[in-house]
């Protein structure tokens, strides 16, 4: 039995809403520039402004048009003409309102890969340290589903375009508030090679999303979480909360639809933007789609709208709420802000899940 809920989201905004508390407006990045030096270092220039005059963390990132590819930009060798020491997390930083110059190591991010003409750079900042931090957690999965246990380990960098992170390995990044999201949709061989099993409707396909799985599939004892929290040593992987989900998917954007390319990252609600961002009815050609083939969300995580819906812990009356949208239905369910929610028990050909983990309490 199934059970669709719209849900708006009420947001605080500078204009104060009755019953809500008015907040200044954000910090607004303006005249971004980059230069190509001849040592192939990119020189990134950009304007702060705020309008209480306070300091700001900045993230930069940027965006292949051509391919709608997401690139973290993480390496440094200098900003505002002093040295550092390769810094990697720019999180950690705070920069006063006015003109700034990072040098930008894009081989270093990128491997062999050039600053193409099709590349875009983006600055994004906050003045409540909402930005994202960069890293990403790599759990191999290739020992399979008799493995006693699975490594993992952090690194500052990962090109997560490569095959394996789709297949044989699992991939998270860290979100500002301390906790990690999948930035795939798990797909069915990862699910097979935690499980042993085979349920996709799709089958045949280990890049596209897994689906007829149950939240029951999912959590229960000998499923997928229990094995993979048995494997790593780490047991706090979970589903996500629905305030989590709805945190990762928007990574700051206020609108219906999370393009980063939009009103400085705030998102649009123009329908047409869903092209560029998921699969849903008018687009999919009645089938999943491999994950990360679509524009990725400005903390990188992928096929937030479409494709497969996403269990999540949350509980509406026996049901639980899950989010996203999903291939074989119509716009009108692909919003950040939309909830349905169905039966734990329930499998179906759009019903797949991303992993999170909690960020530790202090």
């Amino acid at each position: 039995m199934k059970r669709m809920l719209a849900a708006i989201a009420i947001l605080a905004l500078s204009v104060g809403l009755p019953g809500t508390i008015a907040h200044a407006a954000s910090p607004v990045v303006s005249n971004i520039l980059t230069e190509v030096t001849a040592e192939k270092q990119v020189n990134i220039t950009f304007t702060l402004a705020d309008a209480d005059g306070d300091e700001c963390w900045i993230f930069p990132f940027a965006h292949n048009t051509e391919t709608n590819e997401y690139i973290p930009i993480t390496c440094f060798l200098s900003e505002d003409g002093q040295s550092l020491v390769w810094l990697n997390d720019l999180a950690a930083r705070q920069y006063a309102p006015g003109t700034h110059t990072i040098t930008w190591l894009p081989g270093a991010d990128w491997g062999t890969r050039d600053f193409g003409q099709n590349i875009v750079v983006y600055v994004r900042a906050d003045d409540k340290q909402r930005c994202a931090p960069g890293r990403f957690m790599i759990i191999d999965l290739a020992a399979g589903a008799d493995a006693e246990s699975y490594p993992h380990e952090i690194k500052h960098f990962v090109d997560v375009r490569q095959n394996e992170f789709k297949t044989t390995k699992l991939v998270l990044r860290e979100l500002p508030d301390g906790s990690w999201a999948g930035v795939y949709e798990v797909t069915q061989k990862q699910y097979e090679l935690v499980t042993g099993l085979t349920p996709s409707n799709f089958s045949g396909n280990p890049m596209r999303p897994v689906e007829k799985v149950s939240w029951n599939n999912i959590k229960d004892a000998g499923g997928f979480l229990a094995r993979l929290r048995a494997r790593t040593g780490l047991s706090d992987f979970d589903l996500p909360l629905d305030a989590q989900w709805e945190y990762a998917g928007r990574a700051g954007a206020a609108f219906k639809y999370n393009d980063y390319t939009q009103d400085r990252g705030k998102g649009t609600d123009a329908i047409a933007a869903l092209a560029n961002l998921g699969w849903y009815g008018l687009n999919s050609g009645e089938n999943t789609h491999d994950v990360g083939t679509k524009q990725a969300n400005a903390w990188g995580l992928y096929d937030v709208h479409g494709n497969v819906w996403e269990w999540t812990l949350e509980e509406r009356d026996a049901y639980k709420v899950i989010r996203g949208g999903a291939w074989d239905l119509s716009a009108d369910y692909c919003p950040l802000s939309y909830k349905g929610d169905y039966g734990p028990a329930s499998v179906g050909r759009a019903y797949g899940f991303r992993i999170f983990q909690p960020a530790p309490i202090d």
